[in-house]
């Protein structure tokens, strides 16, 4: 026969012989935690890396040389690559794979179809929100502030 702890049997007893309202406060302190720890765990699984790129984006380019310019630009994961698409005002949607990942920006580098050489550099702003960049070779630099967009599954996307 195995020797009983006592002082969990201690402590059971002691538990017990609480009154209602003392037993409430203990098991209303142990609730809080359980939560506090939960809700820690889930904070942890947000997107890191240059997973926190993927998905669509709303940027806006500011001080360009042709003037403001709205952008959506959607980065998607496939088989551990990372590709990409733009899509600026009414233009066609063009598709890339050129592109620099860190920790916390990415570098999209593409030709326009005027043929300059743009470089667009996003930053981690927050959890949705990015800011940046936009170089255009020859041509001058603005800045990008830029929000993921969250839409639900009947809605798309709109410049």
């Amino acid at each position: 026969m195995q020797p009983v702890d006592r002082s969990l049997y201690s402590n059971l007893i002691l538990w017990c012989s609480l009154d209602g309202k003392a037993r409430v406060g203990t098991l209303s302190v142990f609730a809080g935690v359980f939560l506090l720890l939960l809700s820690v765990g889930s904070n942890a699984q947000t997107k890191t890396g240059a997973d926190y790129f993927v998905g669509q984006w709303n940027l806006l380019a500011e001080g360009t040389p042709g003037g403001d310019q709205k952008m959506i630009v959607s980065l998607e994961r496939i088989e551990g690559k990372l590709y990409w698409t733009i899509k600026i005002g009414e233009e066609n949607e063009i598709k890339f794979s050129g592109i620099e990942e860190k920790e916390t920006s990415v570098t999209l580098n593409f030709t326009s179809n005027h043929g300059y050489a743009i470089k667009l550099y996003l930053e981690k702003k927050d959890d949705n929100h990015v800011s940046g960049t936009i170089i255009i070779t020859d041509m001058g630099n603005g800045s990008i502030t830029g929000e993921r967009i969250i839409k639900k599954e009947t809605e798309k996307a709109t410049v």
